[in-house]
């Protein structure tokens, strides 16, 4: 392993492990197992590579294996499950547990928790509300001394717990092939993917240009007609060719542009979207396309727009070559969904935005 792969992973470890020991103590109350379910929340999120998605990504995927470890643990609701208030927090289910504890004692923004639960704002309110009358006979009369004393208490048990667990090399070791082999298998499957969708696009585009010679009624053509369709509607919203310049050799630029043109779009923003909009071309299919989410949003591709792209024989190849294609994805630590592909050509006010689309659209 490379000295700076074993310096970021001792870094994040020490960062992310004693939070997550912590969260898994005071769901549990048990040493060993607060550490496993620690341990075992770290290895699987480093070696699914989330820490590249940013921090709150990778804090929401092993605060999830934790609790979901911890509802695995059956014997902990049977034994040491007393009248008082330690003994009633383990009977109470172990998601209850981890809403409470983000809610009260990291004091976690209630849409930032639902986020982590996978579960909508209300859902969140009927769990914390579930977990409150639960703990009610050993909390207090009112409900604002129901969560003063919870807080509290949380906080006790948070002085009391132990050190978090040391890191092994062995772990190290452990983290790094996961995610070799999350790249190796990542990679394999994109491949997979692109080929396949490249073949299928190209003979699709092919038969629609090239239809069989009419031979009788029984023999007529058979070309796709909602492929013809699609491409008659993307052909209203291409620009005029004539505002349009040659690619400069730095096209950086044109991926910021894109995530803020994303961002507003999201927003409602429509002075930014017409600012950043090329105005001789129409939005696809009437409205803009974009992640549905400004949180986490970052570019996965800038390239130039291949010649069997369906914007390529809509709007033909002088447009094509004067433009590219930028993909968003949006990492918001729930789901990878939320892709968005971006057309910009550089334009004489700078790059602009002549077409968006989404996945299957």
């Amino acid at each position: 392993m490379r000295p700076e792969t074993r310096r970021k992973l001792d870094l994040s470890y020490s960062q992310h492990v004693p939070r997550a020991f912590l969260f898994a103590w005071l769901l549990t109350g048990k040493r060993q197992l607060a550490a496993r379910l620690a341990i075992r929340g770290w290895r699987r999120a480093m070696g699914s590579m989330q820490d590249l998605r940013g921090p709150d990504v990778l804090e929401a995927r092993m605060l999830r294996t934790v609790m979901s470890g911890a509802g695995r643990v059956k014997l902990l609701h049977r034994r040491g499950a007393g009248d008082d208030l330690g003994g009633t927090w383990l009977r109470i289910p172990p998601r209850t547990r981890a809403a409470l504890v983000m809610l009260y004692f990291d004091e976690i923004d209630p849409r930032r928790v639902a986020d982590v639960l996978e579960c909508s704002d209300a859902t969140l309110a009927s769990i914390r509300s579930r977990g409150l009358n639960q703990l009610k006979p050993h909390l207090g009369e009112f409900e604002a001394d129901e969560e003063s004393h919870l807080q509290r208490w949380l906080t006790e048990r948070a002085d009391a717990a132990p050190a978090p667990p040391p890191e092994s090399v062995q772990l190290r070791h452990d983290v790094g092939r996961r995610r070799l082999m999350t790249v190796v298998g990542t990679a394999l499957l994109a491949v997979l993917l692109a080929a396949g969708a490249v073949a299928g696009t190209r003979v699709a585009l092919h038969r629609a240009a090239n239809p069989p010679p009419e031979r009788g009624a029984e023999d007529a053509v058979r070309v796709d007609p909602v492929l013809r369709n699609r491409i008659e509607d993307l052909r209203i919203g291409c620009p005029n060719p004539a505002r349009l310049d040659a690619l400069p050799r730095r096209t950086g630029k044109a991926a910021d542009v894109a995530v803020r043109f994303n961002e507003a779009v999201v927003r409602g923003d429509r002075r930014t979207v017409g600012r950043l909009a090329e105005p001789t071309a129409a939005p696809t299919k009437g409205t803009w396309a974009s992640t549905k989410s400004h949180r986490g949003v970052r570019v996965t591709g800038a390239l130039r727009v291949d010649p069997g792209d369906l914007f390529t024989v809509a709007c033909g190849q002088d447009v094509a070559r004067r433009s590219l294609r930028i993909v968003l994805h949006d990492r918001n630590g729930i789901t990878s969904e939320g892709l968005a592909f971006f057309y910009l050509a550089h334009t004489k006010d700078g790059w602009r935005v002549w077409a968006a689309n989404e996945p299957g659209a």
